[in-house]
C-alpha cells in the first residue's frame, strides 16, 4: 500500500495543467482544427488491460472516484443528484466509450467535444479537470491494487489530459 500512496503523492504534486497560459492555447489550438488523442500502442494496451481488470469493480471504482471528488472538493456536490446512480452509470458508460475507442481517435475527439459542451453550461472552470483527473487517477489506483504499475498511470494521465484538454476547448 506504500507504493500506491507513494504514487499518488507523486501524481498529486504534479498539476495536469500548469498555468492559464497554457489552458488558453490549448482552447485557440483545439477549437481551429480537429483534434485527435494520440496514445501510444503501449498506452493503449495499459489502459485496456487495466480496464478489463477494473471492470468486475465497476461499482467500487465509481463509489471510490465520488468520494475522492467530494472530499477534495465539497463544493462539487451540491452539483450532482442526491442518489447518485443515474450519475454513477453515465461515468461507467463513458470510460467504456473511452476503451473501446482507443483506436479511433476521431471517435474519442468527437465524444469529448460532446462532454465538453454538455459541462460547459453547468459553470464548469477549467481549474475544475485538475480533482476530477486526481480523483480518477485515485479511483483506478485504489481499485487496481497491485496492478496499478507506473506504466499504467501514465496511460492513465495521458488519456485523461488529451480528453480533459478537448473539454476544456468546449467551455467558452
Amino acid at each position: 500500500m506504500a507504493d500506491a500512496t507513494h504514487a499518488y503523492s507523486r501524481y498529486r504534486r504534479a498539476p495536469l495543467f500548469s498555468h492559464c497560459t497554457k489552458v488558453q492555447l490549448l482552447k485557440q489550438t483545439f477549437k481551429r482544427r480537429s483534434i485527435l488523442i494520440p496514445l501510444s500502442a503501449e498506452s493503449k494496451t495499459a489502459v485496456r488491460k487495466n480496464f478489463a481488470l477494473l471492470g468486475p469493480r465497476a461499482d467500487e471504482l465509481v463509489e471510490t472516484f465520488y468520494g475522492r471528488l467530494f472530499e477534495l472538493e465539497p463544493t462539487f456536490r451540491p452539483m450532482f443528484a442526491t442518489d447518485m446512480s443515474e450519475q454513477r452509470k453515465k461515468l461507467i458508460a463513458m470510460l467504456s466509450v473511452v476503451v473501446a475507442n482507443l483506436d479511433k481517435p476521431d471517435v474519442l475527439a468527437e465524444a469529448a467535444t460532446r462532454l465538453g459542451k454538455t459541462h460547459a453550461g453547468r459553470g464548469i472552470d477549467p481549474k475544475d479537470f485538475e480533482p476530477v483527473g486526481q480523483s480518477l487517477i485515485h479511483a483506478i489506483q485504489t481499485v487496481s491494487g497491485a496492478a496499478f504499475t507506473f506504466e499504467v498511470e501514465q496511460a492513465w494521465l495521458e488519456l485523461y489530459s488529451g480528453i480533459s484538454s478537448i473539454m476544456i476547448a468546449q467551455l467558452d
